[in-house]
């Protein structure tokens, strides 16, 4: 299952990537390449005031994280693009065109996704499935998801269900 080849990637699941204390290193061991769009770029860039390709630098990510150009496909998404952010929009998009699974953990976004045939993927699960596996010990695991719940990246509902369930 482990490390999938590539991904397209929504910002929600990246951000809680640079919350989790070594989440890109970790990242590698979950997938090859991710690829995000333009926008999803602009985003992880926009609260350290970077560009998206500084943004990359400055997490040493460049080889990892590929951004691409994307424009809405408008005749895919129909009247829901209204209803999802603009990098939600072009990571669907995106995803769609490269026929690949979309990293994504909002709700509505991926509904729309999956409205449109594609493969949602959500981090949360795949941090539990890497320990399952034997990716990474208990503690790590346990360290990871203290790290995203004290950055409010994890509802304390879900937080303490997983840690009652290791």
């Amino acid at each position: 299952m482990f490390p999938i080849p590539c991904v397209v990637s929504d910002t929600s699941p990246l951000i809680s990537l640079e919350k989790i204390t070594g989440g890109f290193s970790f990242a590698r061991k979950l997938y090859k390449k991710i690829i995000i769009p333009n926008e999803v770029g602009k985003e992880l860039g926009k609260g350290l005031n970077l560009t998206p390709e500084l943004y990359l630098q400055h997490h040493s990510i460049s080889d990892f994280v590929e951004i691409q150009n994307c424009t809405v496909n408008i005749a895919l998404l129909g009247i829901t693009h209204r209803k999802i952010h603009q990098g939600e929009a072009e990571a669907i998009t995106l995803a769609h065109s490269l026929t690949l699974p979309l990293l994504i953990d909002e709700d509505r976004g991926t509904k729309v996704a999956e409205l449109n045939g594609l493969q949602t993927l959500i981090l949360i699960s795949h941090l539990v499935k890497s320990y399952r596996l034997g990716i990474q010990e208990k503690q790590e695991l346990i360290e990871k998801l203290d790290d995203l719940f004290i950055a409010k990246r994890l509802q304390e509902s879900i937080y303490k269900a997983l840690r009652i369930s290791l």
